[in-house]
């Protein structure tokens, strides 16, 4: 596994309880979309340090810069680095690794489903070449959130997929009038809505939404082979 010197390129909040954080390589890097890197603060040597932390890219390769949307929890060691960040700073990487990877075939239509942020190496696949040169007769993106606020990329979803971007709050308020709950009882309200062997699916979110989604879909002989998921 390689192991790179990247600098800051851009480091704010994306949501109250995530940061986007991008990253400018020193040199070429080259990775698949949906892979995932993990990195690490330099030490006060400037040399690779001791802990690393693993994040899928929410960036295409095509991208000019690497990007990561990282949930940062109080107390989490992490956090307080990423807080104190500026761009410009060094940063280590390794990777790439990981296989969820785009493999559909050309033309057919293409569910991605996730939480939180399971999302990052989603719009990855979504913004890559793999995907844009499959042309998928249709995208369906379910994407289970607490409330408004976590809806990351909001805007770029609602831009490119239209009312095939389906927020799903768990714990809405009052002005929600979307869809509401968790992704499992949505797909169950959904059962008459699709013919659901007819797609492939691309998951990544806690195990609970792997789990309860792949026994969903099974029930609706989708073929395993359709179903390409990241545990997160």
């Amino acid at each position: 596994m390689q192991t790179n010197l990247f600098s800051i390129h851009d480091n704010q909040a994306l949501s109250p309880t995530v940061r986007r954080l991008r990253l400018q390589p020193h040199n070429g890097f080259f990775y698949r979309a949906g892979q995932y890197i993990e990195i690490g603060f330099p030490d006060a040597h400037n040399t690779a340090p001791r802990d690393f932390f693993p994040f899928s890219l929410a960036s295409a390769p095509e991208d000019p810069y690497l990007e990561l949307c990282i949930r940062t929890p109080q107390g989490h060691p992490l956090t307080s680095r990423l807080e104190q960040a500026h761009d410009g700073d060094p940063l280590w990487l390794k990777g790439p690794s990981g296989r969820f990877f785009y493999a559909s075939p050309p033309k057919r239509p293409i569910f991605l489903i996730a939480t939180g942020t399971g999302i990052a190496p989603l719009r990855s696949i979504y913004r890559s070449q793999e995907r844009i040169h499959a042309e998928p007769s249709e995208v369906i993106l379910l994407f289970g959130v607490r409330n408004p606020s976590e809806i990351l990329y909001s805007a770029e979803w609602k831009d490119a997929l239209g009312d095939r971007f389906v927020p799903i709050l768990s714990q809405p308020d009052g002005s929600w009038a979307g869809e509401k709950g968790r992704i499992s009882s949505f797909l169950e309200r959904s059962i008459h809505h699709f013919a659901w062997h007819d797609y492939d699916y691309y998951l990544c979110g806690q195990p609970e939404l792997l789990t309860s989604t792949k026994h969903f879909l099974s029930a609706q002989n989708v073929p395993q082979d359709h179903i390409h998921h990241e545990r997160w």
